[in-house]
Protein backbone atom coordinates (compact mmCIF):
# COMPACT_ATOMS: atom_id res chain seq x y z
CA UNK A 1 0.00 0.00 0.00
CA UNK A 2 1.32 3.46 -0.89
CA UNK A 3 1.59 5.86 2.03
CA UNK A 4 3.38 8.82 3.51
CA UNK A 5 3.63 9.22 7.29
CA UNK A 6 4.37 12.50 9.07
CA UNK A 7 5.58 13.26 12.59
CA UNK A 8 6.24 16.67 14.12
CA UNK A 9 8.77 17.23 16.91
CA UNK A 10 7.93 20.58 18.49
CA UNK A 11 10.77 22.79 19.72
CA UNK A 12 8.59 24.71 22.21
CA UNK A 13 8.89 28.05 20.41
CA UNK A 14 6.26 27.48 17.71
CA UNK A 15 8.69 25.74 15.40
CA UNK A 16 9.63 22.12 15.00
CA UNK A 17 10.99 19.39 12.83
CA UNK A 18 8.56 17.87 10.35
CA UNK A 19 9.59 14.31 9.55
CA UNK A 20 8.16 12.16 6.81
CA UNK A 21 8.62 8.61 5.65
CA UNK A 22 7.07 7.27 2.47
CA UNK A 23 6.56 3.90 0.82
CA UNK A 24 5.42 3.72 -2.78
CA UNK A 25 5.32 0.25 -4.30
CA UNK A 26 8.72 -1.17 -3.26
CA UNK A 27 10.39 2.23 -3.03
CA UNK A 28 10.81 4.24 0.18
CA UNK A 29 12.52 7.29 1.61
CA UNK A 30 12.53 9.67 4.52
CA UNK A 31 13.28 13.31 5.13
CA UNK A 32 12.93 16.15 7.58
CA UNK A 33 12.99 19.92 7.73
CA UNK A 34 12.25 22.63 10.27
CA UNK A 35 9.09 24.71 10.00
CA UNK A 36 7.00 27.22 11.88
CA UNK A 37 3.88 25.26 12.93
CA UNK A 38 1.50 28.20 12.36
CA UNK A 39 2.85 28.70 8.84
CA UNK A 40 2.38 25.00 8.06
CA UNK A 41 -1.21 25.20 9.34
CA UNK A 42 -1.87 28.12 6.98
CA UNK A 43 -0.29 26.32 4.03
CA UNK A 44 -2.36 23.19 4.69
CA UNK A 45 -5.51 25.19 3.93
CA UNK A 46 -4.44 25.13 0.27
CA UNK A 47 -4.56 21.33 0.34
CA UNK A 48 -8.23 21.47 1.39
CA UNK A 49 -9.36 23.52 -1.62
CA UNK A 50 -11.71 22.03 -4.19
CA UNK A 51 -10.95 21.68 -6.97
CA UNK A 52 -7.18 21.74 -6.84
CA UNK A 53 -5.75 23.61 -9.80
CA UNK A 54 -2.71 22.45 -11.72
CA UNK A 55 -1.66 26.10 -12.07
CA UNK A 56 -1.78 26.69 -8.31
CA UNK A 57 -1.14 23.23 -6.93
CA UNK A 58 -0.49 23.42 -3.17
CA UNK A 59 3.00 22.56 -2.01
CA UNK A 60 5.09 22.68 1.12
CA UNK A 61 8.88 22.94 0.89
CA UNK A 62 11.57 23.00 3.53
CA UNK A 63 15.33 22.97 3.80
CA UNK A 64 18.07 25.59 3.84
CA UNK A 65 16.86 29.08 2.98
CA UNK A 66 18.80 32.14 1.86
CA UNK A 67 17.14 34.98 3.73
CA UNK A 68 19.84 37.53 2.92
CA UNK A 69 18.06 38.55 -0.29
CA UNK A 70 14.98 40.78 -0.33
CA UNK A 71 12.82 37.69 -0.86
CA UNK A 72 13.81 34.40 0.83
CA UNK A 73 14.62 31.55 -1.51
CA UNK A 74 15.19 27.88 -0.91
CA UNK A 75 18.80 27.00 -1.71
CA UNK A 76 18.71 23.35 -0.67
CA UNK A 77 15.45 21.38 -0.58
CA UNK A 78 15.20 18.68 2.08
CA UNK A 79 11.47 18.03 2.11
CA UNK A 80 8.72 18.69 -0.43
CA UNK A 81 5.16 17.52 -0.80
CA UNK A 82 2.36 18.56 -3.09
CA UNK A 83 -0.88 17.34 -4.59
CA UNK A 84 -1.72 17.81 -8.25
CA UNK A 85 -4.70 17.04 -10.42
CA UNK A 86 -4.34 14.26 -12.97
CA UNK A 87 -6.48 14.76 -16.06
CA UNK A 88 -9.93 16.30 -15.88
CA UNK A 89 -11.86 13.65 -13.95
CA UNK A 90 -11.03 14.65 -10.36
CA UNK A 91 -8.12 12.28 -9.87
CA UNK A 92 -5.16 13.49 -7.80
CA UNK A 93 -1.51 12.60 -7.43
CA UNK A 94 0.44 13.13 -4.20
CA UNK A 95 4.08 14.04 -4.87
CA UNK A 96 6.88 13.77 -2.32
CA UNK A 97 10.61 14.55 -2.50
CA UNK A 98 13.16 14.18 0.27
CA UNK A 99 16.90 14.77 0.53
CA UNK A 100 19.61 14.41 3.13
CA UNK A 101 22.03 17.35 3.15
CA UNK A 102 25.76 17.13 3.73
CA UNK A 103 25.43 19.48 6.71
CA UNK A 104 26.42 22.72 5.01
CA UNK A 105 23.99 25.23 3.57
CA UNK A 106 25.68 25.42 0.19
CA UNK A 107 26.95 21.88 -0.04
CA UNK A 108 25.61 19.05 -2.12
CA UNK A 109 22.68 16.83 -1.25
CA UNK A 110 24.03 13.40 -0.35
CA UNK A 111 20.92 11.27 -0.87
CA UNK A 112 17.54 12.03 -2.40
CA UNK A 113 14.34 10.21 -3.26
CA UNK A 114 11.08 11.14 -4.94
CA UNK A 115 7.79 9.40 -5.59
CA UNK A 116 4.15 10.00 -6.38
CA UNK A 117 0.99 7.99 -5.95
CA UNK A 118 -2.71 8.43 -6.67
CA UNK A 119 -5.03 9.80 -4.01
CA UNK A 120 -8.56 11.15 -3.69
CA UNK A 121 -10.14 14.30 -2.34
CA UNK A 122 -11.64 12.23 0.48
CA UNK A 123 -8.23 10.87 1.53
CA UNK A 124 -6.69 14.31 1.16
CA UNK A 125 -9.36 15.81 3.43
CA UNK A 126 -8.57 13.24 6.15
CA UNK A 127 -4.86 13.94 5.70
CA UNK A 128 -5.34 17.72 6.14
CA UNK A 129 -7.44 17.13 9.29
CA UNK A 130 -4.84 14.73 10.71
CA UNK A 131 -1.91 17.04 9.85
CA UNK A 132 -3.61 19.92 11.67
CA UNK A 133 -4.07 17.72 14.74
CA UNK A 134 -0.41 16.67 14.51
CA UNK A 135 0.84 20.26 14.33
CA UNK A 136 -1.36 21.30 17.28
CA UNK A 137 0.12 18.46 19.36
CA UNK A 138 -3.16 16.51 19.44
CA UNK A 139 -1.77 13.38 17.73
CA UNK A 140 1.55 11.67 17.09
CA UNK A 141 1.22 10.89 13.38
CA UNK A 142 -0.59 11.89 10.20
CA UNK A 143 -0.84 9.42 7.33
CA UNK A 144 -1.93 9.69 3.73
CA UNK A 145 -2.41 6.40 1.95
CA UNK A 146 -4.12 5.13 -1.17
Amino acid sequence: MNNVKFNFVAEGDGSGELRLRFEVDKFSGWGRAYFNADELLRQLENFAEFPISSAGAPEIRGGFWDSSAQESRLIQEHLFFSVRPVGTTGQLSFVVRVAVPDGTTGGPVLLSAAAQFPTTYEALGRFVRDMKALLRGESQEAVLQD
